[in-house]
């Protein structure tokens, strides 16, 4: 969310904002852009963890909508909107006695003051948090404010989205270490990363194999593997929206999201039943294959 936020400011700013600031359509676009481009880092640092598609994904994606429609609006069929935006800020937010001290600061001083305060709030909960993704959000506000701050100082606007999108990249490739690498020790990532998704309303079955570590200690590992693959592949050919997940051991777990457990329950009845009249046939070593085909692979989460 935050690289299409970060994406859509600066495509503005290369189609848009190529000319002086003084012309009076411009300016309109610049203050509206340095007001949204760092309110939408401030809204995504407080959205929870979603997918991009997904409905705070879809709620994000409408609100920028909503803006870029609103701007060009506002821009090009409001009489006298920029023309009376231009004079409003004409004048420098701190006064004329402080243009040395602020150089060529660009935003007007109710947005100076705004960015001012939710960056105090943003980094007191940075500072709690200790989060990776929440800090580079935290930095990627301040460095949008930056570019339309100083936005006349030359190559301001792409050395600040290049460290964004550096910034950016980087977190990305951490988290997906730690995806990779920090995994619970019980395998369960695939499974706690698509509960963050799964809104209110969800199903969780929990399902294990009866009797399998004597079924394990009396035919050997290798024929309980060859359980395993058998029960997952079954799992994972259950129907009314369920997913299949390894939990552990001979546990596994199907979700079914938004289903309530009456709905669920006949999906789960008929995949159990499916599963207790599989005939099985156990080969001795000789006739067994060494290798599974690859096309009889189960393709669990």
């Amino acid at each position: 969310m935050a690289a299409v936020n970060f994406l859509i400011g600066y495509s503005i700013i290369q189609l848009h904002l190529q000319a002086p600031l003084n012309q009076d359509d411009i300016r309109a676009y610049f203050t509206l852009l340095s007001l949204y481009w760092p309110l939408n880092f401030f809204i995504i640092y407080w959205l929870p963890e979603r997918k991009l598609i997904s409905p705070v994904g879809c709620l994000l994606a409408a609100m920028i909508s909503i803006q870029i429609v609103s701007t060009y609006i506002l821009v090009h069929y409001v009489p006298d909107y920029p023309q009376i935006l231009s004079q409003y800020l004409a004048l420098h937010p701190f006064g004329q006695n402080s243009e040395d001290f602020m150089g060529n600061w660009q935003l007007p001083l109710a947005s100076t003051l705004t960015l001012l305060i939710i960056s105090l709030i943003l980094l007191t909960h940075t500072l709690i948090k200790r989060d990776r993704s929440h800090c580079v959000l935290f930095a990627s506000m301040i460095a949008s404010a930056l570019i339309c701050a100083w936005f006349d100082s030359s190559s301001i606007s792409s050395l600040f989205s290049s460290l964004i999108a550096c910034a950016l990249l980087i977190t990305l490739f951490f988290n997906s270490h730690d995806l990779a690498f920090l995994d619970e020790l019980t395998g369960r990532r695939a499974l706690i990363n698509e509960l963050k998704h799964c809104g209110k309303h969800y199903c969780i079955v929990m399902a294990d194999i009866d009797h399998f570590k004597k079924f394990n200690d009396t035919h050997g590992h290798d024929t309980g593997d060859d359980v395993l693959r058998i029960v997952a592949q079954e799992l994972a050919k259950v129907r009314g929206g369920g997913t299949a997940f390894r939990y552990g051991g001979e546990e596994f777990t199907l979700l079914f999201k938004r289903k309530h457990a009456k709905e669920a329950e006949p999906f789960i009845e008929s995949i159990r039943k499916s599963i207790a009249d599989y005939p099985l046939i156990i080969r001795d070593k000789e006739n067994r294959p060494e290798k599974q085909s690859k096309r009889t692979r189960p393709k669990l989460h």
